[in-house]
């Protein structure tokens, strides 16, 4: 009886280890999903908008982009929407946070997982105000797929009503090209009077963004 004891023990202290080890490699596959998506928005974050489609979904990225200003010009929206959302669009510094909603799980029918993220301001090391801003997070704003055995993703949500009043906006009003545009042959700076003085801060993101493009293209053709 005692030798039967001590053979339970010793399975019930395998399987035990056998759990913890199958639950810390299900955890760590779930948080590669949190990983990605987190390189892209910091690639976001760093004006690597065309680098950015790498971490798509292969579907996804066919069907959002034919071309790489069209993943340009959708990248600095994304980022643009969720300044404006989180009150940033001020800020120099920022940083994000992101948190699952869902836990993958190998063999079931359930191949994605939706991301929530919040951002807060890094200005003059002002932290406090993730903590603030927590309950304004948006949620599902990124959808995670798994295929092959990797992660992409398989959705931006911006229809989110977070973000979808201002990018709706500024996609259908050509508002990324009112300052410069990028044409075949060069670019073509429009003539418009602007007072800086009456800018929004919005405006001087469009302004920048616009004029960031005219700068790399004269790099690219150094």
């Amino acid at each position: 009886m005692k030798k039967t004891t001590i053979v339970l023990a010793i399975l019930l202290f395998a399987l035990i280890i056998i759990g913890g080890i199958l639950y810390a490699s299900l955890l760590g596959e779930n948080n590669e999903a949190v990983s990605t998506a987190s390189n892209f928005l910091t690639d976001i974050k760093n004006k690597k908008y065309t680098q950015a489609i790498e971490y798509y979904a292969v579907e996804t990225r066919k069907e959002l982009f034919k071309s790489n200003e069209d993943a340009i010009n959708f990248h600095f929206l994304i980022e643009l929407a969720l300044l404006n959302h989180f009150n940033l669009l001020k800020s120099e510094n920022y940083s994000f946070k992101m948190y699952r909603n869902n836990l993958w799980i190998p063999f079931t029918k359930n191949k994605t997982i939706n991301l929530h993220v919040i951002y807060y301001s890094t200005d003059n090391n002002q932290k406090t105000i993730f903590q603030s801003n927590k309950a304004d997070q948006v949620n599902n704003i990124i959808t995670m797929q798994r295929v092959n055995g990797s992660w992409g993703i398989s959705k931006i949500n911006v229809d989110h009503e977070s973000i979808s009043g201002i990018f709706s906006k500024l996609q259908s009003e050509s508002e990324l090209d009112k300052y410069a545009t990028v044409t075949k042959d060069g670019f073509l700076i429009k003539g418009i009077s602007v007072n800086t003085d009456e800018m929004s801060d919005l405006e001087k993101r469009i302004m920048k963004f616009n004029f960031q493009k005219i700068i790399e293209l004269l790099d690219s053709k150094s």
